[in-house]
Order: C-alpha cells, then sequence, then structure tokens
C-alpha cells in the first residue's frame, strides 16, 4: 500500500478560476484521494499531518501580496515545512511563486509584460535525471498565463527548463518540491478564460502569444509564435479576431478551429511523476 492509498493530498486553491482542472482526474485514476482547501473563500488551512503530498494552484494575485490575501503567509510556511520534511510538492504558477519566495527566492514583474499561450520549454540538463521532469521533452508546450516571474532561485535550487527569455519555467527546490511558472492542470476551457481575462486586463503583453495557440482539428498543429493562422504578424487584432472565432457558436456543417491540447504530455507526465513519488 503507497503513501497516497494510506493518506491525502492536500491541494490549495486561490480562487475560483485556478481549480484543479486536469489535475481532479488525473488523480482519482491514480487512487490519490484530494483535501482542496479555498482558504480565500473561509475555508481554515490544515497542517500537513495526514497528508502525503502538497499541491499549491494559480492565481491573480502575488506572491507578496499578504496585506490584501492575509493566507498566503501562511501557505508559505507550509511550503517550506513540506520541503524541509521532504513531503512530495507542486507548485503551480502563482504556487511557484510562492514556493520561491519562502525558500528565499525572489519574485517580480516580468519586463516583457503579461504573457498569455502556449510556450515551448526549453530543458536545462538538471531535468533529464529528475524524476518529476525526466520524462517530459525538450521543446514541450505548456499554457501561460502570468505577469510575474521568479527572478532569483532560493538557493541550493535546481532549474529545470525555462522560456526562450531564460525565464525559470520550472524548479526544484529540495528534494521532493517543485514550481512549474506555466499551468499544466489547465485545458482548452480554462486557458481560454485565461486569454478572455487578457485582452480584457490593461497593460503589456507579448505580442502574438494568442497565434501560438490556434490550430484547425484537422492538423493539429499550432501556428508559428508571432504569428496569426494566416502567418501574418499577429497583431492585437488578430488576437481579438482569434479569440472570437474560437469562442463563436458553431455553425452546422462547419469545423472550428479550437486551442491546441497541446499541453497534455506535459501535465500527464507531472501527474503521473506525482502518483510514482508517493
Amino acid at each position: 500500500m503507497t503513501a497516497f492509498e494510506r493518506d491525502r493530498l492536500l491541494v490549495v486553491q486561490h480562487e475560483d478560476d485556478c481549480p484543479l482542472g486536469w489535475f481532479g482526474p488525473w488523480l482519482a485514476e491514480g487512487g490519490i484521494a484530494v483535501d482542496v482547501v479555498r482558504p480565500y473563500a473561509g475555508d481554515p488551512l490544515p497542517g500537513l499531518d495526514g497528508h502525503a503530498g502538497l499541491l499549491v494552484l494559480g492565481g491573480s494575485m502575488g506572491a507578496y501580496d499578504d496585506a490584501t490575501c492575509p493566507w498566503l503567509g501562511p501557505v508559505k510556511a507550509l511550503l517550506r515545512e513540506a520541503v524541509a520534511r521532504r513531503l512530495p510538492t507542486l507548485g503551480i504558477c502563482l504556487g511557484h511563486q510562492l514556493l520561491a519566495v519562502a525558500c528565499g527566492g525572489r519574485v517580480d514583474r516580468n519586463p516583457d509584460g503579461r504573457t498569455i499561450g502556449l510556450v515551448k520549454l526549453s530543458l536545462a540538463d538538471a531535468a533529464h535525471g529528475d524524476p518529476m521532469f525526466g520524462q517530459v521533452a525538450d521543446g514541450a508546450a505548456a499554457v501561460r498565463w502570468n505577469q510575474d516571474i521568479v527572478v532569483d532561485l532560493p538557493p541550493k535550487a535546481s532549474l529545470l527548463a525555462t522560456d526562450d527569455r531564460g525565464t525559470p519555467y520550472a524548479v526544484c527546490v529540495g528534494e521532493r518540491a517543485w514550481g512549474v511558472q506555466f499551468h499544466p492542470e489547465a485545458g482548452p476551457g480554462p486557458h481560454l478564460a485565461f486569454v478572455r481575462a487578457g485582452l480584457r486586463r490593461p497593460g503589456p503583453r507579448r505580442r502574438g502569444d494568442l497565434g501560438l495557440i490556434t490550430a484547425s482539428r484537422q492538423t493539429g498543429v499550432p501556428s508559428r509564435a508571432g504569428r496569426s493562422a494566416t502567418g501574418r504578424p499577429a497583431s492585437r487584432g488578430d488576437e481579438r479576431e482569434e479569440l472570437a472565432r474560437q469562442t463563436a457558436p458553431k455553425r452546422p456543417g462547419r469545423r472550428a478551429p479550437t486551442v491546441v491540447d497541446a499541453t497534455a504530455p506535459v501535465g500527464e507526465d507531472l501527474a503521473g511523476a506525482t502518483r510514482r513519488l508517493a
């Protein structure tokens, strides 16, 4: 009997728009029971006793927003304790940033602005022998939606993957705690919700991110980064037009474009690694 069969996985959710997503059915298929706590809704944050792992999800708040989100300080303390206990831990987006700050790293605004769309992961040498990332292929695509990034890694943390600008997108802290800047839990539905929210919010973002997530169902191949589905350089108008096409009601007899399901391999690999670490 594994630890996950005896105990449960503690999941910290920060807001309604960032749920477990794909991780829910993946963990259920692996026989892993979950305790999801929502401190923003008044749930008390439990301790780690009786839990065989910790998963901290994403959110729109920042890693230093303790004054407006008072549960963040206790979550950072929980992450530090999990690292000290060598408890299998995964932080996603905000969870990744909280893990970094909790263990001595630093988070700041992304100088490139907000990033929305798919990112191709560039694996570092340390990823190849890593129990979480050893099965992830170099160049794998993953969903991103963020405006803050980890700028200084915690002491003794290992860099596992970056984006094309060298921004840390996956790190290992200690022996059994990982942080990922991307969203392995986000399927097409949540991803479109991220994009809608991003297009509504003011502020700079990297041009053409949405162009990378557009594809036809016939091919399933993403269009080239920085270009619209037609091949010309993507503009904000292209992004809005493409979002409207993807979210419009389908017409009978026509095939609508869809968001590429390219993050499924990354997420499935991470969920499988979570089960193996039990």
